[in-house]
C-alpha cells in the first residue's frame, strides 16, 4: 500500500513534467490539493512521500518561492523528475519561457544566459515576482542537469530503486500511522486528548525537573561531551527532543560525538514516539522536514556504528 501511494504521487510529478509547458514543474500547494483531490492524502502524507522520493533521488526539488511570514507568503516548492533527458527538455522549454518574459517586460531581446547574469544581482528582490520565480526555475533546471551529468552513478535506476526500499521502510510508521488515524471511525476526539494530556504530563516532568534549568544554562556554556557526562544521554534527549531543536540533533550525530550504538538506538526509539504524534500535533508539523532528517542520520549512524 505504501509503495503504491509512492509511486502514485511520483507519477503525479511525472505527469506535470512531461506536459512541457509552463505548469510542467508542480507547485507544491497546488500539487498536495490535486494528490487530495485525486486520491484522498493529506498534506502530511504527501510531504514525507515527496520527501522519501526526494532522498531515494527519483525526484529533485527546489525552492521556487520564499516563505514571507509578514506578506502572509508560503514557502513554495517545485518538483522535478531526476531525469537527464526530461531535466534537458525542460531546461530548454524554461529557456524559451525566461526569453519571452523578459522581451515583454523590457522590450529588449536578450539570450537566457544575459537575463541570468543581468538579473541575479536583483534576485532578492524579485523574488516572488513572475519573473523571479521563472528566473529561479531556469537557474534551478541548469544546476540540476549539471548535478545529474557530474553525480550520475547515484541516479542510476538500480540506486534509485535500492533508496527508494530503504526511504520507505524508514518512514513507514509515520505513514501507517496516517492511514491507520484517517481510517478512524468517530472516535477521534477521545484520544486526541489522550495524547494531548500525556504530551502536558510528559512537559510538565520536563520541565519540574530540577536539572531542567541549569541544563537550559549549561548548554550554550559547556560542550556537548561535557553536558553528556554531566546529565547523561537520555536527560541530553530529552530536553533536546522537547524543545524541538531536532537539527541541533542532527549536528551532534554528524560530528561523531555521539557514536555508541545503544545511545543512537535510544534516541531512535524516543523519536518514534514522537513521529507517532506528527499525526496530531500541529505544531509538531512544522518540524516535518527536520525529524525526517534527523531520523535519516540516526539510520546511518546506527549502520556505521562500531561501538
Amino acid at each position: 500500500m505504501i509503495r503504491e501511494n509512492v509511486d502514485r504521487v511520483f507519477r503525479g510529478i511525472i505527469g506535470c513534467n512531461q506536459r512541457y509547458d509552463s505548469y510542467s514543474i508542480p507547485h507544491s500547494d497546488d500539487f498536495f490539493k490535486q494528490m487530495e483531490s485525486q486520491y484522498g492524502f493529506t498534506k502530511l502524507e504527501v510531504e514525507t512521500m515527496v520527501s522519501i522520493l526526494k532522498e531515494s533521488h527519483k525526484i529533485l526539488v527546489m525552492e521556487i518561492a520564499k516563505e514571507d511570514k509578514l506578506k502572509k507568503i508560503d514557502k513554495i516548492m517545485g518538483y522535478v523528475d531526476a531525469d537527464l533527458v526530461t531535466l534537458s527538455k525542460m531546461k530548454g522549454i524554461y529557456y524559451r519561457f525566461l526569453e519571452d518574459e523578459y522581451e515583454k517586460d523590457t522590450g529588449r531581446k536578450k539570450t537566457a544566459s544575459q537575463i541570468i547574469k543581468e538579473l541575479i544581482p536583483r534576485m532578492m528582490y524579485i523574488n516572488n515576482s513572475p519573473m523571479g520565480r521563472l528566473l529561479n526555475k531556469t537557474m534551478m533546471l541548469d544546476e540540476f542537469e549539471r548535478l545529474l551529468e557530474k553525480d550520475y552513478k547515484n541516479y542510476t535506476e538500480e540506486s534509485k530503486e535500492e533508496n527508494l526500499v530503504i526511504q520507505i521502510d524508514i518512514n513507514k510508521e509515520i505513514l501507517q500511522g496516517i492511514i491507520n488515524e484517517k481510517g478512524k471511525s468517530q472516535k477521534k476526539e477521545e484520544p486526541e486528548k489522550e495524547k494531548k494530556d500525556e504530551k502536558k504530563i510528559v512537559k510538565k516532568r520536563a520541565v519540574d525537573s530540577p536539572q531542567y534549568g541549569e541544563f537550559l544554562e549549561n548548554s550554550s556554556k559547556k560542550s556537548v561531551q561535557k553536558l553528556l557526562n554531566i546529565y547523561g544521554v537520555d536527560f541530553f534527549f530529552r530536553v533536546n527532543l522537547r524543545k524541538k531543536k531536532f537539527s541541533y540533533l542532527k549536528e551532534v550525530l554528524s560530528s561523531g560525538e555521539l557514536d555508541r550504538k545503544k545511545d543512537l538506538i535510544l534516541l531512535k526509539e524516543m523519536l518514534k514516539k514522537i513521529k507517532s504524534n506528527l499525526i496530531i500535533d500541529k505544531d509538531l508539523q512544522e518540524y516535518h522536514e527536520e525529524i525526517l532528517s534527523l531520523d535519516r542520520e540516526l539510520s546511518r549512524a546506527i549502520n556505521f556504528s562500531k561501538k
